[in-house]
């Protein structure tokens, strides 16, 4: 995005009084220059949380990505989609595989938990958000029938009440997303 569009899309911003804190970006990029680049159209538009799902095995990157987390003071919300039953090479959707990516870069970059997925994953919601206690930097909340499809927050399986009290006894102060997807 170039300035003059930068310029009109915070003047839009401050119009409708809308203030942007996140964003998503795919593909992460892994060098400096890219990086910089992001990270300072990121500061300049206001964000605090960048989500995303950066390549793991790429250290270099990961430990420039945390260093710039520090510089611009922005924060990196790694995202776990669900578990894909056709691509074994994809692995966010395990919390722990998540933890042990976050865990050295922490808190600059932390965890975007995504409820929802965990449970289409198979896995219980409530149990993963205790296991990454304290690696959370966002959270992306909705709620899902036993079908695994999407429901208005509160009236489905994942208990919308216990994982947001659970937050609230992990002290969660990140961004709190309340998602509805269609998934047919």
């Amino acid at each position: 995005m170039d300035a003059a569009t930068l310029e009109k899309l915070k003047a839009k911003l401050k119009e409708t009084g809308i203030t942007a804190i996140a964003i998503w970006v795919d593909p992460f990029p892994t060098d400096e220059a890219n990086l910089r680049k992001l990270f300072a159209w990121s500061k300049e538009l206001g964000i605090e949380t960048i989500t995303t799902e950066p390549d793991p095995g790429n250290k270099v990157a990961m430990e420039l990505t945390a260093r710039l987390c520090r510089e611009y003071k922005i924060k990196i919300a790694v995202h776990n989609h669900p578990r894909k039953s056709n691509d074994d090479s994809y692995k966010f959707w395990d919390p722990d595989f998540a933890l042990g990516v976050v865990k050295p870069y922490s808190p600059q970059i932390g965890m975007c938990t995504d409820v929802g997925h965990w449970y289409r994953s198979g896995l219980v919601s409530i149990d993963c958000l205790k296991k990454v206690e304290g690696y959370i930097n966002s959270v992306h909340i909705k709620d899902l029938n036993l079908d695994k499809q999407d429901v208005p927050l509160g009236t489905g399986v994942l208990n919308a009440s216990e994982l947001l009290a659970e937050l609230k006894s992990q002290k969660f102060k990140g961004v709190l997303t309340i998602e509805y997807e269609s998934w047919g």
